[in-house]
């Protein structure tokens, strides 16, 4: 019985050690950026980003714009001659988009 004790007293400082700093470098505060759009911050003099400079046709009339692209900024469409037909601010998957999704 008493070798059981010293083998736990021997354990004791080990336990400890790893208690502290488990409790000096807690993960929980591992977080994400927040890359949500806020509102109001685009206004009508902000500058203004092309269609086709800041997205890329995956279908005719359809069009996929990376959504850091125009962080701060305003999405200028082409006015006629072209038929536009969706533009989806995030990404297409499977046909489906994965993000904002504008048609008209």
């Amino acid at each position: 019985m008493k070798g059981r004790i010293v083998n736990l007293r021997k354990l004791f400082p080990l336990v400890a050690v790893l208690v502290c700093a488990s409790v000096a470098n807690p993960q929980a505060d591992r977080r994400l950026p927040d890359l949500t759009i806020q509102a109001g911050t685009v206004t009508e003099k902000s500058p203004v980003v092309d269609l086709k400079t800041a997205g890329k046709e995956v279908a005719p009339g359809v069009f996929e714009v990376d959504p850091a692209s125009i962080r701060g900024k305003r999405l200028g469409l082409p006015r006629g001659g072209q038929a536009l037909r969706a533009i989806c601010i995030g990404q297409w998957r499977k046909g489906e988009c994965k993000g904002i999704y504008i048609e008209w």
